[in-house]
């Protein structure tokens, strides 16, 4: 009877153990952002006419998004949206860790994306924005619900990523 109570006791503490576990689902995407301020001074210019307009900087964002995927897997990226908006992009692999220096702004001057790793990380590097063509419902969707959208060549079918939100990184400002 001992004993019996001593194996239920041990296969429930295993079990428990088991649902425990963090389950991490791959591929998986990751998406942050931070902006980029223009080291450029509002200065007064005159135009053609003889006008004066003050020009400023224009802020812009840039864009770091990754898939991680179990090692040896390929990854052949379709499309990306970035918030609704169609975009050119590349892919490369990148070995890990990935760490994003700043030394723009005074305090944290680095952001560790990924630490070491065996996984594949890939990163796509977004170009430019595309004319998007005819969207359908279910995209659309996944469009409104999510920052980030990916479409990939997954086998045997199209399959999609998607980032609800984009981590924020400290801002740079060029000099």
């Amino acid at each position: 009877m001992k004993s019996i109570i001593l194996l239920i006791g041990a296969l429930m503490s295993y079990c428990s153990g088991i649902s425990a576990q963090k389950i991490v689902v791959f591929p998986k995407a990751y998406a942050f952002s931070r902006q980029v301020l223009g080291g450029m001074k509002p200065t007064i210019t005159p135009d053609e006419t003889g006008k004066s307009f003050e020009r400023i900087a224009i802020p812009s964002v840039q864009y770091f998004i990754y898939v991680m995927d179990k090692p040896g897997s390929p990854f052949d990226l379709n499309n990306i949206w970035i918030k609704g908006k169609l975009y050119d992009a590349s892919v490369n692999k990148e070995k890990a860790p990935i760490i994003i220096t700043n030394n723009s702004m005074p305090g944290k001057n680095t952001d560790t994306l990924f630490a070491g790793t065996k996984n594949n990380v890939w990163r796509i590097q977004v170009k430019g924005v595309k004319k998007p063509g005819s969207i359908t419902g279910p995209l659309q969707q996944l469009l409104s619900q999510n920052e980030v959208v990916i479409e990939y060549k997954g086998r045997p079918k199209t399959k999609v990523l998607t980032v609800r939100e984009i981590k924020k990184l400290s801002d740079v400002a060029l000099q």
